[in-house]
C-alpha cells in the first residue's frame, strides 16, 4: 500500500469522532429523552369523575428546532431557519420513558424544543393514540412544543422532556378531527 493512501487512511480516522462526543462540525451531542408520564388523567369533569387510558401513544418525527431565548418560530416550519431533520420513524411513546436519539447541536442556553410530526411514516399518520374513548389518528403536521431551561455544554448533555400536559390533552380527544388542537394546545416542559 503507497504512504499517499496510508496517510489518508489514518487523516480520515483521525477526522471521527470517537466515544460520541460532537460531530466533524464540531458541535456537541444532546441525548433527547421523553420523560415517563401518568397514563390516566381526568377526561371530563362531571358529577361522577371519569378516568381516562391512554394505553397507545405514537408519534411521527420529522424535524426538530432547538430555539435560543428570544428566537422566534418561522409562521411556517418548514421554512424554519434552525430546522434539523429528525427522521425516526414511528415511536411507541411509552409511559415509562423513551430514549429519542442522540443530535448534534450549537453550543448554547435553548428555552424552547419543538418537534414536527408529520404523516411520512409508513402508516401515514403523524400522530396515533388509543384512550379509554378508543381509537384515533391523523395525518395533519402538528408541532409538539417544549420550553424551559436547557444550558448545553458539550458535557455528557441530556435533554429530558416532560410530556404529561400533552398526553393529559390528547386523553381527553373523543374523535380525531381533535388531536391536532389537542396537542398543539399545550406545551411540555424540561
Amino acid at each position: 500500500m503507497s504512504r499517499a493512501i496510508m496517510a489518508l487512511i489514518i487523516l480520515s480516522l483521525l477526522g471521527c469522532s470517537p466515544g460520541g462526543e460532537g460531530t466533524s462540525t464540531g458541535n456537541p451531542l444532546v441525548d433527547v429523552r421523553i420523560d415517563s408520564y401518568n397514563s390516566t388523567a381526568v377526561a371530563q369533569k362531571t358529577e361522577f369523575q371519569t378516568m381516562a387510558l391512554m394505553s397507545s401513544l405514537k408519534f411521527c418525527f420529522k424535524r426538530v428546532r432547538f430555539k435560543l431565548d428570544g428566537e422566534t418560530t418561522n409562521p411556517d416550519p418548514t421554512q424554519d431557519s434552525d430546522n434539523v431533520d429528525f427522521y425516526l420513524g414511528e415511536v411507541n411513546i411509552s409511559s415509562l420513558g423513551t430514549t429519542l436519539k442522540s443530535i448534534s447541536i450549537p453550543h448554547g442556553t435553548y428555552k424552547r424544543v419543538e418537534f414536527d410530526l408529520e404523516d411520512d411514516c409508513s402508516s401515514g399518520k403523524s400522530i396515533q393514540l388509543t384512550n379509554s374513548q378508543g381509537n384515533f389518528s391523523t395525518d395533519d403536521r402538528i408541532t409538539i412544543t417544549f420550553e424551559g431551561t436547557f444550558v448545553h455544554d458539550g458535557t455528557g448533555d441530556i435533554l429530558n422532556l416532560a410530556i404529561q400536559d400533552v398526553v393529559s390533552a390528547l386523553n381527553t380527544v373523543n374523535d380525531s378531527s381533535q388531536i391536532k388542537t389537542k396537542a398543539e394546545s399545550v406545551n411540555g416542559d424540561f
